[in-house]
């Protein structure tokens, strides 16, 4: 028998490696999530998180309220996905919300 026929899973083994640092957000990403932050602060609701997650081949910024079951789920999964940015209310600074998003994926990993 051959190595190969040893280890039929070859390529599965690979997707095991380090993967590499996702790029930082671009600027139309950046604008188009900064414009829903706005909305959503400008309309006084109740405070909510702002995550940002993998949706084909680029990404996706969600606003989840704090009442949301899916608000913790995706807390409990930030410390292996590092997607989540900051949670606001209606009285949130927008420009301290632009430098998080800002600074997203530019972060030294801790």
């Amino acid at each position: 028998m051959t190595a190969a026929a040893l280890t039929p899973y070859r390529s599965a083994r690979r997707s095991y490696r380090h993967l590499r640092r996702p790029k930082p957000l671009t600027r139309r990403e950046l604008e188009d999530a900064i414009a829903k932050i706005k909305a959503r602060i400008f309309s006084g609701g109740e405070p909510f998180g702002v995550f940002v997650l993998k949706h084909g081949r680029g990404r996706r910024v969600t606003l989840l309220s704090v009442q949301d079951p899916n608000y913790r789920r995706q807390l409990r999964a930030m410390e292996l996905q590092r997607h989540y940015i900051i949670t606001c209310d209606k009285d949130s600074d927008l420009m301290a919300v632009w430098k998080r998003l800002c600074d997203f994926d530019r972060e030294q990993p801790a």
